[in-house]
C-alpha cells in the first residue's frame, strides 16, 4: 500500500544512516502535544536502497537492473524499477503503486562520484504534484559547503506554482565539530529569506552528525562500542535538561539490530531485526509504529549461493478498535535482477 502525500507536508523527508522517527508523544510537564524525538541526516543520501548482501551481490554481478514487485492476495500493489551504475549505486527509481501514483527518482554525482543532486518527481491522475529536488555543494577540501532543497508544488485546478528552498549552509569552527545553519523556506514578499531568530543547526564531527536543533530545544547522539556491538544512544535536551530517548544497537557490520524510544513515559520496542550468524544476511525485521498501532514483521528469503534476497513475506498486523480482533494483511515482495 502507498501513501504519497502530495503537498507541502512532504518538506520533512525521511533520509537514512540516522532514521527519521517523528514520535509525538505528550510532554509530561506541558500536557502539550509536541515531538519528542527527531534526528534525521541531511548531509546523507542512501544511494543503493538495497541491504549490505544484495548490494554486494549486485556490485560484484555487474548488475543494472533490479524490480521489486509487491503483491497483497491476486492484487499488484507497486513495482519499483531500480537502474544502477557502473559502481553499483543508483541512476535512478520508477516507482508506481497501483494505477494512479508514480514516483521518478534521479541521482546525479560529480566526477569524485560525490552525489551532487537528486529529483524526485510525484504523479497521481491529476497529473504532476509535485518535483522534489535536492543539492549538495562541496569545499574544495571535501566537505560540503551547502545542501539546497527544492519543492515546486502545483495546486492542480490553477497549476500554481509555490517554491520552498531551505539550505543548510556552512557556519563556523567551534572545536573539533562544524556547524550548519538552516536558512528558510520562510520567505518574504520579494522571495527574501525572512530571519529566523531561533534558527536551527547542525553539528558534524568527523563528518558525522551528532547534534542538531535549536539553542532551545535540541537532539544529539552518542555512539558507544560495546564489544561485539555498537550501541547509538540519543537525547533530547529542553533547556539544561536531557532525556534519553532513543537507544539502537548494531552489529559489527553496522546492520541495526534493535532499537526502542521513551514514547507516553515507557520504553517501546520499535524495530527487531534477526540476522544470519554465519554470512551476516538479514533473516527477519520487525517494526512498530506506536503512533498507528500498526506492527509489521518481514521474512527475507535468499539465495544460498550468493545471499542476495529472492523474496519478502511481511503480514502486517493492525490492532483495532473496541476489543475486535486485529486485522492482518500478507504481502508479498519478489525481486528479479538482470544485467
Amino acid at each position: 500500500m502507498c501513501n504519497w502525500s502530495l503537498s507541502l507536508g512532504m518538506l520533512q523527508k525521511q533520509i537514512q544512516l540516522l532514521t527519521l522517527f517523528l514520535i509525538v508523544s505528550t510532554c509530561v510537564q506541558g500536557q502539550e502535544t509536541e515531538p519528542v524525538f527527531a534526528f534525521n541526516n541531511p548531509f546523507y543520501e542512501d544511494c543503493q536502497l538495497v541491504d549490505l548482501q544484495t548490494h554486494l551481490y549486485i556490485k560484484s554481478n555487474g548488475i543494472k537492473y533490479l524490480r521489486k514487485t509487491a503483491k497483497t492476495g491476486n492484487e499488484t500493489d507497486r513495482v519499483t524499477e531500480y537502474f544502477y551504475n557502473e559502481r553499483a549505486d543508483l541512476d535512478s527509481v520508477i516507482d508506481v503503486c497501483g494505477p494512479i501514483q508514480k514516483k521518478l527518482s534521479i541521482y546525479k554525482y560529480d566526477s569524485l562520484f560525490r552525489l551532487t543532486m537528486k529529483i524526485d518527481s510525484f504523479i497521481s491522475k491529476s497529473g504532476w504534484d509535485s518535483v522534489y529536488r535536492k543539492n549538495w555543494t562541496y569545499k574544495p577540501s571535501g566537505e560540503i559547503l551547502h545542501i539546497q532543497e527544492g519543492w515546486s508544488y502545483f495546486d492542480q485546478p490553477g497549476f500554481k506554482r509555490f517554491k520552498f528552498m531551505p539550505q543548510i549552509v556552512y557556519d563556523t569552527m567551534i572545536g573539533d565539530m562544524t556547524r550548519y545553519e538552516m536558512i528558510g523556506p520562510l520567505l518574504d514578499v520579494y522571495g527574501n529569506a525572512l530571519h529566523d531568530e531561533n534558527p536551527n543547526y547542525w553539528w558534524l564531527r568527523e563528518g558525522e552528525l551528532v547534534l542538531k536543533g535549536t539553542d532551545s530545544l535540541y537532539t544529539s547522539s552518542e555512539f558507544t562500542d560495546i564489544g561485539e556491538e555498537f550501541e547509538l544512544r540519543q537525547f533530547l535536551y529542553r533547556g539544561d535538561s536531557a532525556t534519553l530517548m532513543r537507544i539502537s544497537r548494531y552489529d559489527v557490520l553496522m546492520q541495526i539490530k534493535a532499537c526502542k524510544v521513551f514514547y507516553e513515559n515507557e520504553w517501546v520496542l520499535l524495530e527487531d531485526h534477526r540476522y544470519n550468524n554465519v554470512t551476516g544476511s538479514e533473516l527477519m525485521k520487525t517494526i512498530y509504529n506506536p503512533v498507528t498501532g500498526i506492527k509489521s514483521t518481514t521474512t527475507f528469503l535468499r539465495d544460498r549461493s550468493n545471499g542476495r534476497i529472492e523474496k519478502e513475506l511481511s503480514p502486517i498486523t493492525v490492532d483495532s478498535e473496541n476489543g475486535k480482533s486485529p486485522r492482518v494483511y500478507v504481502t508479498e515482495v519478489t525481486y528479479f535482477y538482470s544485467k
